[in-house]
């Protein structure tokens, strides 16, 4: 069986998905969620996970977490509940930290968010637009979804596991 992979790049604003099976990217969005964290907020973010994890038939989710010291109660509070829906429908749970996703980047390059993006749009030019309106953003808004892909495609590739 090939393996369907749901990358997740999240914080309790912003939830990066990317959909990566047999080293293609069938499905990725950007979802913005500016409401107050609370049960209403965290039981949407569950379901629209849900959601992508039945239509797709998911079979691993990989995870960009942050370094420790930028973890909110509230994010380690979403953590653990991806954590047991992945339990629950017995689904492979894989964690990524933010300087795994750049084993993308070549030896030679920095090793930045921006090459990173760059190297993303490099195996999958359909993200390529995604990048420029990153490019002309003042504030980041399309870092989440490059992560995702990112994670989603290190663990397709074999790379980091």
């Amino acid at each position: 069986m090939t393996p369907t992979i749901l990358g997740i790049s999240f914080s309790t604003r912003m939830q990066g998905l990317a959909v990566i099976k047999s080293n293609h990217l069938v499905d990725y969005s950007l979802k913005l969620n500016k409401d107050k964290w609370g049960p209403l907020k965290r039981d949407l973010l569950l379901s629209s996970l849900a959601s992508c994890i039945q239509c797709h038939t998911i079979n691993t989710i990989c995870l960009s977490i942050p370094p420790l010291h930028q973890q909110t109660s509230e994010f380690k509070e979403l953590y653990l509940l991806i954590r047991s829906l992945a339990y629950q429908q017995k689904i492979r749970l894989v964690e990524y930290e933010p300087k795994q996703l750049l084993m993308l980047v070549t030896a030679t390059e920095r090793k930045t968010k921006k090459v990173l993006m760059e190297s993303i749009c490099a195996i999958y030019p359909e993200l390529s637009l995604q990048y420029e309106k990153e490019m002309s953003n003042k504030n980041k808004y399309y870092v989440k979804l490059f992560e995702a892909v990112a994670c989603a495609t290190l663990f397709s590739q074999g790379i980091g596991i």
